[in-house]
């Protein structure tokens, strides 16, 4: 196998005397992190071998624990506070409040929501000739979310919000027709 294509093949090893014997790169990462929690307590790669968590580690680590956080706290809201208010405010009868309050929660939780996959598009930028339409395109959720709830709170600004609505749907379809030319060639 000395050919051009010998160099992509990553060597794996089947044996069956030590299934827990690190089989790549990947492996060794993740043998690396015990059980106790603690990060990559030998990383030569990473922080030279000075037995200590390395950022990068650490990082993905509280990302993803800040992510569960924000998970939880995301339901609990829709669905523990937003029908207590709903209910609380509809007893008052103050239905304009209560679809205000309604309306605002749920753009708290979309606007986050698509600024982290308009964020990991722009973070990730790998193919920006394809991911610009894309970031266009998921702009939408946001900016529709926010024009909807301002339209039920500001009513005489209703028609200047409509029609910013309405330049950036065009303005998204004509990015959703080119990235469709640029994935077609």
């Amino acid at each position: 196998m000395d050919n051009a294509y010998s160099s992509l093949l990553v060597p794996y090893s089947f044996s069956g005397d030590n299934p827990q014997e690190p089989v790549s790169e990947l492996d060794d990462h993740l043998a690396s992190v015990n059980r106790n929690g603690d990060l990559c307590k030998v990383h030569d790669d990473h922080n030279g071998g000075g037995g200590t968590s390395c950022a990068k580690c650490t990082s993905k680590y509280l990302l993803r624990v800040l992510t569960a956080i924000l998970a939880i706290s995301l339901v609990g809201l829709v669905f523990g506070l937003l029908p207590y208010l709903a209910v609380h405010e509809a007893a008052k009868e103050k239905y304009n409040h209560t679809l205000y309050l309604v309306a605002g929660i749920f753009v708290l939780v979309t606007v986050p929501i698509s600024s982290q996959g308009i964020l990991q598009h722009l973070v990730n930028w790998y193919m920006p000739q394809v991911q610009k339409f894309v970031v266009r395109i998921l702009f939408m959720v946001p900016i529709y979310s926010i024009e909807a709830w301002f339209s039920l709170y500001f009513h005489g600004a209703f028609e200047y919000l409509r029609a910013f609505r309405e330049l950036y749907e065009a303005f998204a379809i004509a990015s959703f027709l080119y990235y469709i030319i640029e994935l077609l060639g």
